[in-house]
């Protein structure tokens, strides 16, 4: 599959965007699902399907060296779930997964709990 890349001179970091983004989302939406953000040298997948596919092909798509916009960024988050690539990525993830899966959370303890008192 071929995706073409748009370009913009929008600035995401504007005042007014950070207060109210969503019309410039739905712009860049319509725009494009991969769009090439000329001030800031860098690109965003702006559509949802788009964005899963790429999240499923970690062997291309890396974020071990960094997802940051700056270098400062990508140290900080360097070897953090967000900024690792397997092996280390999938044990970080699991053990995340592990202590905040939606069955062990609080509210579905009591919810355990009750239905085993009824």
């Amino acid at each position: 599959m071929t995706v073409m890349i748009q370009r913009s001179s929008i600035d995401i970091f504007e005042d007014s965007v950070l207060v109210n983004p969503w019309p410039v989302y739905r712009q860049l939406q319509e725009q494009g699902a991969l769009v090439w953000f000329d001030r800031l040298n860098a690109a965003a997948v702006t559509r949802y399907a788009e964005c899963r596919n790429i999240l499923r092909l970690p062997h291309i798509f890396i974020s071990g060296k960094g997802v940051g916009l700056n270098d400062a960024v990508n140290a900080q988050s360097e070897g953090s779930v967000l900024g690792s690539d397997e092996p280390l990525h999938g044990k970080l993830k699991s053990v995340l997964l592990e202590r905040f899966s939606p069955q062990l959370s609080p509210n579905s303890r009591r919810k355990s709990k009750i239905r085993r008192m009824l």
